[in-house]
């Protein structure tokens, strides 16, 4: 579109999400981070939001929270810090986990759905229940925490959801299809709940996020924990993906001040149901809000086509045609 600017571009905190300028700025809300809490990019993200002196709520697949992490939490400035384990593929895992954190410090302000596994296997030869838990730990966790807490936000009229998705989903990688595609439909689910959320409670202080959290050499794994062995019959797939590493320079504190500034509602007129790379300027992008405003296809996941049909009624605008007398011989 006409007028856009590229926003630029950082794997670093930059002067616009340094911590110092959001401290305290999420004092008395809630923040449930959910699995890999005890990674890296999520991690890095509670660390953020303790900075922002929330009262943090962690759940990962481990059975315990280190006390060095919950002693780290409370000196950069989480109000309180609290844990449980969960399987967020388990349906009732999560009904427990947000009862559990209702019960301990009060209703959840934001939700951070860090769920996250790799599938790096050969698609027609995996075990297909792996394919399913992949989706399950991916996406249906998602799905299943974010209709439990909609409830509370729309009673409210606010609350936060930011769903860690990943620029793969918008390209094609052979052999990581599980998460490919649950990124993908994550992506997607960001936004048409978005604007269900907006059909259900209109004018309210509600916004989901999608995002990418940068190129960030992490600790995420299978949910197996192991390698699929066919894929040493592809070592050329192997070896481009050592080399696709190599340019993972990221910072997950990038990431981590971005999910608190996108948090404060800094950005939602800008890009509420979108999917965003946290790799971009954020002040550049909420700068150029007009113009995402205009075109409701900018950050989202969508098919262009010749024509540009997808921007377009189509055929749905079109006047009936003469019918055809099928089959026409």
């Amino acid at each position: 579109m006409a007028g856009q600017q590229p926003p630029r571009i950082y794997n670093e905190i930059y002067p616009f999400l340094h911590p110092s300028k959001f401290r305290n700025s999420l004092k008395g809300q809630v923040v449930l981070i959910t699995v890999g809490a005890l990674g890296t990019v999520a991690g890095a993200t509670a660390e953020s939001f303790a900075t922002a002196g929330a009262s943090i709520f962690l759940s990962d697949i481990q059975p315990s929270l280190p006390d060095s992490t919950k002693d780290r939490l409370l000196h950069l400035g989480a109000d309180t810090v609290h844990y449980s384990r969960c399987d967020v593929g388990n349906p009732k895992d999560c009904q427990e986990l947000v009862e559990q954190v209702t019960s301990a410090v009060g209703v959840v302000d934001v939700l951070i759905n860090g769920a996250g596994v790799v599938g790096l296997r050969v698609f027609y030869k995996q075990d297909p229940a792996l394919f399913f838990r992949d989706m399950a730990i991916n996406f249906n966790g998602p799905i299943a925490l974010m209709r439990l807490v909609l409830p509370g936000f729309i009673e409210r009229r606010r609350g936060c959801v930011i769903n860690i998705a990943s620029k793969a989903a918008t390209v094609d990688f052979p052999f990581n299809i599980s998460y490919c595609t649950s990124k993908a439909a994550l992506v997607k689910l960001t936004s048409i709940l978005q604007a269900e959320v907006d059909e259900v409670a209109p004018a309210s202080d509600i916004h989901l996020y999608a995002i990418h959290p940068a190129a960030v050499r992490s600790v995420m794994k299978t949910a197996d924990g192991q390698q699929d062995a066919t894929l040493k019959d592809f070592p050329q797939v192997i070896s481009r993906l050592a080399e696709w590493t190599k340019r993972f320079t990221g910072s997950p504190y990038l990431a981590g001040m971005s999910c608190v500034a996108l948090a404060t509602g800094i950005a939602k007129d800008a890009l509420r149901g979108r999917y965003y790379d946290v790799e971009q300027d954020l002040e550049d992008v909420i700068a150029q809000a007009a113009l995402l405003k205009a075109d409701p296809l900018l950050h989202t996941l969508h098919i262009s086509m010749l024509g540009s049909l997808e921007r377009e009624e189509g055929a749905f605008a079109r006047e009936a045609e003469a019918s055809f007398d099928f089959p026409g011989f």
